[in-house]
């Protein structure tokens, strides 16, 4: 008997395959929910996606008329022993009622999961067929990563800044960029649950928070930490943003 989460990664894989045949009216729609500009669908996106259509399927409140194993009663109970609860998972998610009714629709269209499969490889979503959409993501006004190219140029500035000897409020105001920046990257990486990227801006936003600042005395020390932070930064920028594997995403809370 395979294991029930297995089912929640099938249903999971399911959305990834189907997203990309849909008519271009309900990709639009989609779209417009997810707030995606100009078709360039992001790995968040997709995982949100592929999430809220679990959170449907767990919900129940809807109709079916499968049977066997696409009977809406087993697809329930399947999703419920891979998530006891929603709350503080991937699939705690809402959205509007006419996403709802599209997944109902997509109901028609579930195949049934093939039994002894494991599906736990790494979902890697395709960004769309449209190249020249997708190259304009990869340019410097974008970038790749989780943290915003904006951010990583203002904490240089800073930085620069304050290789000059500068007022004791400069350096606060620094600290505070430096954390901010760490924060949002941090925010940005929990949705892919990147846990490299989660710890070391978890760590960087600790380490310059404002608050409780740590106080190292040694401006050479300084000038090398951010330093350091900044090529962090850098490499936040233009590092690619992969789909999470589904082990993580399926972990009973």
């Amino acid at each position: 008997m395979r294991p029930t989460s297995n089912v929640a990664d099938f249903f999971h894989a399911f959305v990834h395959a189907l997203r990309r045949s849909l008519p271009k009216e309900t990709i639009s729609k989609l779209e417009e929910w997810l707030e995606i500009k100009e078709g360039a669908w992001q790995p968040d996106c997709e995982e949100r996606l592929a999430c809220a259509f679990e959170r449907f399927l767990w919900d129940g409140d809807w109709n079916s008329d499968a049977e066997g194993s696409l009977s809406r009663s087993k697809i329930v109970e399947a999703m419920h022993q891979a998530y006891p609860s929603v709350e503080g998972t991937p699939i705690d998610i809402a959205f509007p009622l006419f996403v709802r009714a599209e997944f109902g629709r997509w109901l028609e269209r579930l195949p049934a999961p093939e039994p002894n499969v494991a599906y736990d490889t790494v979902l890697a979503p395709v960004h769309t067929g449209r190249p020249d959409r997708f190259a304009r993501r990869h340019s410097f006004t974008h970038g790749l990563g989780f943290l915003p190219w904006q951010l990583a140029i203002a904490c240089t500035l800073a930085a620069i800044l304050g290789l000059a000897k500068l007022p004791y409020g400069f350096y606060v105001l620094l600290r505070s960029i430096f954390c901010l920046a760490a924060a949002v990257g941090f925010a940005n990486a929990y949705p892919a649950r990147s846990n490299w990227w989660l710890w070391a801006y978890g760590a960087v936003a600790l380490f310059y928070n404002p608050i409780f600042p740590v106080r190292l005395g040694s401006r050479g020390l300084w000038a090398f930490l951010n330093v350091a932070t900044l090529a962090a930064f850098w490499v936040g920028v233009w590092f690619p943003v992969g789909a999470r594997p589904s082990k993580a995403r399926t972990s009973n809370p």
